[in-house]
């Protein structure tokens, strides 16, 4: 709750159009896991940031439609595999190539992307894209992921006014 409450504004730029990226780093056992996902009633920074940008949504829908999007990938083994491609299982699983845009925006060829109505559909995408990520054990943890896990979720609004 401590971490969300210091990146609580993040999400309210993320809803006005900037680049936010929450990162969480550190050895295995350091709670990295816990931070992003928390526990039944003691949610973590993940499930909390994806209420709040409902919540905010809500507070500007008068002036704004919104649409948001989620994508989640994994990058294990110098891979990027899709999360959330439909045939994802273990060798199936879905390999991506990150591209250079002429704007020089970076995105990533042919990832899922699924739009998602209401803080609900956006946590079973989340849900459904951990279930995919490849775990392997450590010398100091027999579960761990050995993984860096990527959930994207972009968020488009058009003014109702201006349509822009």
């Amino acid at each position: 709750a401590e971490v969300f409450e210091d990146c609580r504004d993040l999400v309210q730029s993320a809803v006005d159009g900037y680049n936010v990226t929450m990162f969480a780093y550190g050895q295995t056992g350091a709670g990295k896991t816990y931070t992003m996902y928390g526990a039944p009633g003691d949610e973590g920074t993940a499930p909390r940031t994806i209420e709040e940008i409902y919540n905010v949504i809500e507070k500007s829908k008068a002036r704004f439609n919104y649409t948001v999007m989620g994508s989640m990938l994994e990058l294990y083994n110098s891979e990027l595999v899709d999360l959330l491609s439909k045939g994802t299982a273990g060798a199936s699983k879905k390999k991506l190539n990150v591209r250079v845009e002429k704007s020089g925006a970076v995105g990533v060829e042919h990832l899922t992307e699924e739009e998602c109505h209401r803080p609900e559909e956006l946590s079973a995408l989340l849900e459904r894209g951990n279930a995919q990520r490849t775990v392997a054990a450590t010398a100091m943890n027999s579960e761990s992921s050995r993984s860096h896990l990527v959930l994207l979720i972009k968020i488009v609004s058009v003014n109702k006014e201006t349509k822009e």
